[in-house]
């Protein structure tokens, strides 16, 4: 029995069939016995900052398990993914916020080709060394998105925390200098174009 076939059985004797669990170890199964990671490999990640409708402007973050730092929800980009798909998914699966309705949408083309909305940043992120795994790179497609204000879920597989933060309170918060740059920039462009 391989390892993925051994945590899915221990899933169903221990729990029975619960799908959010079976979908989490299976992701982890995937991260870790398919995904290899290589030093310097670069993998493809997506990210979103969803920003409050609502004033004050209130920014998502979650309290990232292996930085222990706050970050916008993201994460790899599956083989079967767009980078909108994977920064769909990915808020859902760490917020429960469904981002869909507040995208920009897909332009067709022709029968062959569709124009995704550019991200807001692409940003090659340096990922330091983490028990088994190397140093390796992020190319990040980094999105921003504004949603009504609503109550989140947090998800304890996926991070430490989550919360809304205002500007002032964001500002005593443990974050990368990259980071706190991109929602430095995202906040100043909603505060023009909101004539804040």
């Amino acid at each position: 029995m391989g390892k993925t076939s051994w945590w899915i059985y221990r899933i169903k004797k221990s729990h029975g069939f619960q799908p959010a669990a079976f979908l989490f170890i299976l992701k982890i199964c995937y991260n870790k016995h398919i995904m290899q990671v290589k030093p310097g490999q670069k993998h493809y990640t997506s990210t979103v900052f969803i920003i409050s409708q609502e004033r004050p402007i209130k920014v998502l973050l979650v309290h990232h398990k292996k930085f222990d730092k706050w970050l916008p929800p993201g994460g790899h980009i599956e083989y079967d993914e767009n980078p909108i798909e994977a920064v769909i998914r990915e808020a859902q699966e760490e917020s429960d916020i469904d981002i869909r309705p507040y995208l920009k949408e897909n332009k067709i083309i022709d029968d062959r080709a569709i124009s995704l909305p550019l991200p807001t940043f692409i940003l090659e992120e340096k990922i330091d060394a983490h028990g088994d795994q190397p140093d390796h790179w992020h190319i990040d497609m980094v999105y921003a998105v504004e949603v009504p204000y609503q109550k989140v879920k947090h998800r304890v597989e996926e991070s430490h925390d989550i919360g809304w933060f205002t500007e002032k309170e964001m500002k005593d918060l443990p974050m990368f200098a990259n980071v706190e740059h991109e929602i430095e920039y995202i906040l100043s462009k909603l505060k023009i174009k909101n004539n804040l």
